[in-house]
């Protein structure tokens, strides 16, 4: 927002899009706003979670392509510290630091370690719960129709996962130094069956994986009638 804007089209898939303000040098710039245009893989609709299970079983961590903040370490020190109960599996990106300490740390409590999966979808989709940042993955599960716990250090991600989080297509938990008593209790609370349907339902409520498909046809509409 607060930017001049000279392009035909403007698409910005931000959750607040809608509200921020641009200086349109041109009247009729095509303005495509919100997480109904975010241009994600027509596969995603082949993996969407149709049901959730009873309980809490298998729950995937991941951090982006580098995990800047090194939250996967955090994250791996703070389910320690909570009864075996869960199988946990690590996604870990290309630029990921030390993933060989990581791995072997990891297989001391159990924990699976993947790293730069070829199917990411068909693993978010087997899980009862997800642990993530706030990029464009809190939008693809949200889209996945998959219950996740949004957990950033960056000012913009936080803000949008914030906002996810009152629409509540997901919770919010601060990185600070409460973040390992805090997730243990939110893992706890999203045992709730209930609670993760309705988490699943608000997130193909915001994205419903026909960003592309909707792109394609407002601009073929514009163009197709401006001729």
């Amino acid at each position: 927002g607060n930017i001049e804007v000279y392009s035909d089209v403007l698409l910005s898939w931000n959750i607040s899009a809608d509200g921020l303000k641009y200086d349109y040098m041109d009247k009729n710039t095509l303005k495509l706003l919100g997480p109904k245009y975010i241009p994600l893989g027509k596969e995603l609709l082949n993996f969407q979670k149709k049901n959730q299970n009873k309980i809490v079983k298998n729950i995937t961590i991941v951090f982006g392509g580098t995990d800047a903040f090194n939250l996967s370490f955090i994250l791996l020190d703070a389910i320690s510290k909570i009864e075996n109960k869960f199988n946990f599996t690590f996604i870990l990106g290309p630029g990921f630091s030390n993933s060989g300490s990581f791995k072997e740390k990891a297989q001391k409590i159990k924990c699976e370690v993947i790293i730069s999966p070829k199917s990411i979808y068909e693993i978010f989709s087997g899980s009862d719960l997800v642990i993530s940042g706030g990029g464009l993955t809190s939008f693809e599960l949200a889209g996945l129709g998959v219950p996740f716990i949004g957990i950033s250090k960056v000012p913009w991600e936080i803000k949008r996962l914030k906002k996810m989080d009152s629409l509540g297509t997901c919770r919010f938990i601060a990185a600070d130094n409460k973040l390992s008593g805090n997730i243990i209790s939110i893992i706890e609370e999203l045992s709730s069956q209930e609670k993760r349907m309705k988490m699943a339902e608000n997130g193909k409520r915001l994205v419903d994986g026909k960003g592309c498909q909707r792109i394609a046809e407002a601009i073929k509409s514009r163009w197709k009638n401006d001729n």
